[in-house]
């Protein structure tokens, strides 16, 4: 740092996290629909298939029986096969409801265990004119942050200082290199990235960096897509 940066104080990082919200993904409900069927509904199919198929012998035999009289064997095979036949397809599209669920759930577990382990990565921030590492979690807006190689950016921020910095933005917008300068131009203020933002979710291929952060959680670039 050619710079001396005090950051933010005790105080003003819990200001700015009950007001800005903290650095953490905040998904809405899952909501289930028939093609990602939830354990109720599975279960619910399931029992409505069985009780179909159970109305539909004890009710049709004897009402054809009466109807019809004497019922040739091959035509009680026939209907019997055919009961047999409909409660089959009820149960397959119940197993494939299930599996759909579970597969679901699995990926939604493992993206959790993804977010949890990233929230708990360390970051070097300038607060109270200290340096410290503090779990990416807590990052506030406002906040300080040193960048160097190998960094992933926590959250949206503006650079202070750079030096030779060059980052991978493919996360964000598909770029694998691009150089980022503390200077812009009035042409770049219409950019969604401009060349003095840090994106979240970008990685540190080259130089260093002091960026102040600006957009955390769901509002920080990358997160807004996940949502």
């Amino acid at each position: 740092m050619t710079h001396i940066y005090n950051g933010l104080t005790a105080l003003q990082v819990a200001e700015n996290r009950s007001y800005f919200g903290a650095n953490t993904l905040s998904h809405a409900p899952v909501e289930y629909n028939t093609q990602d069927a939830s354990p109720q509904l599975i279960a619910l199919w399931f029992v409505r298939g069985v009780l179909i198929a159970v109305v539909v012998m004890l009710f049709a035999i004897p009402l054809l029986d009466f109807f019809m009289g004497n019922i040739p064997y091959e035509l009680w095979i026939a209907f019997v096969a055919c009961v047999l036949l409909l409660t089959s397809v009820a149960v397959i599209v119940v197993l494939v409801a299930a599996i759909r669920y579970l597969i679901l759930r699995r990926k939604e577990n493992h993206q959790k265990l993804i977010n949890s382990v990233r929230d708990k990565a360390l970051v070097r921030v300038v607060r109270d004119g200290k340096t410290e590492h503090i779990a990416r979690m807590d990052i506030v807006v406002g906040d300080v942050i040193l960048l160097g190689v190998g960094d992933e950016v926590p959250a949206d921020a503006v650079l202070l200082e750079a030096t030779e910095l060059i980052v991978s933005e493919y996360i964000v917008n598909g770029k694998f290199e691009c150089s980022k300068t503390t200077h812009h131009t009035e042409s770049d203020l219409g950019e969604i990235f401009p060349p003095n933002y840090v994106m979240c979710g970008s990685i540190v291929l080259q130089g260093e960096a002091v960026a102040q952060v600006f957009a955390v959680g769901n509002h920080a670039t990358k997160n807004e897509e996940l949502l």
